[in-house]
């Protein structure tokens, strides 16, 4: 049984382990949680829907905001842009996006010296421009992270 409490004892005890993530802009995030946690596939969906009737109040709730960096770092973990992004590079070397599934998967099992899978990108969720500006704005950490992936990914042919 292998019992590790920090991301350094991981590493140090799977020194092969490659890990990788892929990202999404957080408003297509937020609505797609959104989307999954309201329908009877989510078996507590009824429960969901009574407490977010409506999109607009998951936006709002703390359990929403800035998952994708809670899932990297733990949740209640407060950092700084730039520690984030330092994290991004020095400790999930493998991230990718979602809406550049090709060219991320490309390099992430590049790396890897593998083959990359097939992945078709889910279609684009069909919000104003507000509300997607709203979804950023409540998940500030999600947008930096995700930010800092898109520039490197135009930076090598995006």
């Amino acid at each position: 049984k292998l019992c590790i409490s920090t991301w350094n004892q991981f590493m140090a005890a799977l020194p092969d382990l490659r890990i990788f993530t892929m990202l999404r802009d957080p408003a297509e995030r937020v609505v797609a949680d959104y989307t999954y946690q309201s329908s009877p596939a989510h078996p507590p969906h009824e429960a969901f829907q009574a407490q977010f009737p409506r999109l607009e109040d998951y936006i709002d709730h703390p359990a929403a905001q800035d998952t994708m960096t809670a899932y990297l770092l733990g949740r209640g973990r407060q950092v700084s842009p730039e520690a984030l992004i330092d994290r991004l590079g020095r400790r999930s070397p493998l991230v990718g996006l979602v809406e550049y599934a090709e060219l991320s998967l490309a390099h992430i099992f590049g790396a890897m010296c593998r083959a990359a899978p097939a992945f078709t990108p889910p279609p684009r969720a069909d919000l104003s421009e507000d509300l997607r500006d709203r979804i950023r704005r409540a998940n500030p950490l999600d947008q930096v992270a995700h930010d800092h992936v898109l520039g490197l990914l135009r930076k090598h042919g995006a």
